[in-house]
């Protein structure tokens, strides 16, 4: 016998703002309200008069057949509430990290680093340890930028093989840099292109082997090095493709490491995840590029973590995925493991906050024998800041003798 005793009720709102419907069949489609048993809403302007005279309530998603169970003041176990958190994706670096950290120059060095994904990659049917490999061996007279050039580019070469891209490697450097100058007006960059092109006036101080700084002046910002540059066409090449976003850059973001400043500089090589594929449907989950780091031939060659990958908190794609599992507790007739199209409310792009209800519900397992199962109400709303979220947790607060907010 299939049985779920323990439900979540998940209900989403949308990027709205209350109304004054007083029945819960007139609510706006991803409006949410409390309302009686009866169905009707309770006070939606958020004020308390109403509520207090409940004991019993329920909480209902507009446009949708979605309500809480009847719920009971004295068996509500807790209340909680939580804002937006924005997800991060993982950063290494491999020597200069943007503020300090160098890479030891060796002559003729084999140098060898190792991005071990523990998880593997949606490519494998069992997800297993999946290592990917960036390799440099450096000439008889070794600067840091050859080396973080060369262990960039094979970094990104091999990870463009793989089922999905999930890691990005760029240069940085300690040298300052210098304006552009020629006054062209903007520089366009485009990921994973060799070339750049400007508009107005050439520059004048841009020469083969020198390193370009797109996006920012100061040394957190990555470097690119120059094959070739053409007057003629208002464009220059780059020795490896580009590895940041397609960007039109205006010139004052835009700097010169020459390459004579360069040979005594100190370099590093950032890694950045890569925000992996989410396809609800097709079971594609969402998750994070996650690795570690090790070195080989690098002798004393700095290794720092610059931020951890972290889901976040009312993403889209988490919000998307409680909704296939509410779609699934309200009734409909499919399971998750069928490629089916689901009654989905989350919008894409929202940013969610998170209300969480707790409560148990007594239910008799035999005659004269009442047990409680424990369940829980979990409400998403898109924008915090809407009437539609404000007003409901004003009327929660209300009814349970609380204070909530974002």
């Amino acid at each position: 016998m299939l049985t779920q005793r323990n439900i979540s009720f998940i209900l989403v709102g949308r990027d709205i703002n209350a109304t004054t419907a007083t029945r819960v069949e007139n609510l706006l489609a991803g409006e949410i309200a409390l309302a009686n048993k009866f169905g009707r809403v309770l006070d939606n302007a958020g004020g308390a008069s109403d509520i207090n005279a409940f004991k019993e309530i329920k909480v209902h998603q507009g446009g949708a057949n979605r309500a809480s169970d009847i719920l009971q003041l004295d068996k509500i176990v807790s209340v909680s509430v939580k804002g937006y958190v924005a997800p991060t994706e993982q950063i290494s670096y491999v020597g200069f990290n943007g503020t300090a950290g160098s890479i030891q120059a060796i002559n003729s060095n084999p140098y060898i680093v190792r991005l071990n994904f523990i998880s593997g990659d949606r490519s494998q049917e069992f997800p297993m340890q999946r290592i990917l490999h960036g390799y440099y061996k450096s000439d008889s007279t070794a600067t840091q930028a050859e080396i973080a050039d060369g262990l960039a580019a094979n970094i990104n070469q091999n990870a463009r093989r793989r089922f999905e891209r999930d890691v990005v490697a760029e240069i940085l450097t300690n040298s300052a840099g210098v304006a552009v100058t020629g006054a062209p007006t903007n520089f366009t960059v485009t990921r994973d292109s060799k070339t750049v092109t400007w508009t107005g006036t050439d520059p004048s101080n841009i020469t083969i082997g020198d390193f370009l700084r797109f996006g920012g002046t100061t040394t957190a910002i990555p470097v690119c090095r120059v094959a070739s540059v053409d007057l003629a066409s208002n464009s220059l090449t780059l020795v490896e493709p580009y590895p940041g976003a397609t960007a039109t850059i205006l010139v004052a973001n835009v700097e010169v490491i020459t390459a004579a400043a360069a040979v005594t500089a100190d370099f590093g090589v950032k890694l950045t995840g890569v925000a992996r594929n989410y396809n609800l449907r097709r079971k594609v989950e969402y998750t994070k590029a996650m690795w570690e780091t090790t070195l080989d031939g690098f002798g004393t060659t700095t290794l720092t973590s610059g931020q951890a990958a972290f889901l976040g908190s009312g993403t889209y794609e988490q919000v998307a995925s409680e909704d296939l599992f509410g779609d699934i507790i309200f009734g409909n007739k499919y399971r998750k493991d069928h490629l089916y199209s689901p009654n989905l409310y989350a919008e894409i792009g929202g940013l969610y906050g998170c209300v969480t209800i707790v409560y148990d519900q007594p239910v008799e397992v035999v005659v004269g024998n009442t047990a409680s199962h424990r369940k829980s109400v979990r409400i998403w709303f898109n924008d915090q800041t809407s009437t539609n979220a404000t007003n409901f947790l004003t009327l929660l607060g209300a009814w349970t003798g609380n204070s909530y907010s974002f």
